[in-house]
């Protein structure tokens, strides 16, 4: 595996999930790792069981949507570490409702925290990944590639999610490579409310007949991140198990 010895990555929505599991695969790679996310309590204890198992992690309250806040995740990572170079971009929120239903500050939280959040995250940390040399991974979703009913918002967010990584791999290009990675279903603390009769339709419609683990998704970061993905910039890489071309 890649060694990030020196290395420091930010990721966003640190606190569960494939974002914890991308934390800790970075810090047993050698990076300093710097988690975001506003579950203070959540985001903490990952940090602290990623120290006690000998990587070097810090968390720092972060709303994905505030540019202030942005602002002040990258001054934290520069003041400890010294430089950024990589921050992945895994905060998301989802609102299921019927479209003509959806509150219009429920529409711009979805598009706020998936979304415009990368927007700032480049305002706030690009000119610092340009000086490194580094990398950005945009989350995506599944949702960008099929069409879920009472989802507009979320669909929308993520769809520009793509698009917008093309953009940033153009102008940013050849210094600094930006990918997505687009997850169908994951087993995370998302579907903790959802029971197996709300997860096998997914299952089912998937070619490897199964969820897919944090894990898995978190290898597929570490491999955009690192420099055996020298070539591979503006792409979405598809992690879902067959899920989008299964019919």
């Amino acid at each position: 595996m890649t060694d990030f010895q020196g290395k420091t990555v930010i990721i966003t929505g640190g606190a569960s999930g494939i974002g914890a599991a991308t934390g800790r695969l970075f810090a047993d790679i050698g990076a300093s790792v710097v988690l975001a996310d506003i579950d203070d309590e959540r985001g903490e204890k990952v940090s602290e069981e990623i120290r006690a198992d000998g990587g070097d992690c810090s968390y720092q309250h972060c709303d994905v949507s505030s540019l202030p806040d942005w602002e002040r995740l990258a001054a934290s990572a520069l003041e400890r570490y010294g430089q950024i170079d990589v921050v992945y971009n895994n905060a998301f929120t989802v609102v299921e409702q019927p479209t003509h239903e959806l509150d219009l500050k429920e529409w711009d939280g979805q598009l706020g925290v998936c979304l415009t959040a990368i927007f700032l995250s480049v305002k706030a940390c690009m000119p610092h990944l340009v000086n490194s040399g580094g990398a950005m991974v945009n989350s995506g979703s599944i949702h960008a590639r099929m069409s879920f009913g009472s989802h507009a918002g979320h669909d929308a967010a993520e769809g520009g999610v793509l698009s917008l990584t093309r953009s940033l791999a153009a102008e940013y290009g050849p210094t600094v490579r930006v990918n997505a990675i687009v997850p169908g279903a994951i087993d995370t603390p998302v579907w903790e409310g959802v029971d197996d009769e709300g997860r096998q339709p997914f299952v089912d419609r998937s070619a490897l007949k199964r969820m897919g683990t944090a894990e898995e998704v978190a290898a597929v970061v570490r491999f955009l991140a690192s420099d055996e993905a020298s070539f591979i910039t503006g792409s979405s890489i598809v992690v879902d198990g067959g899920l989008h071309f299964v019919f």
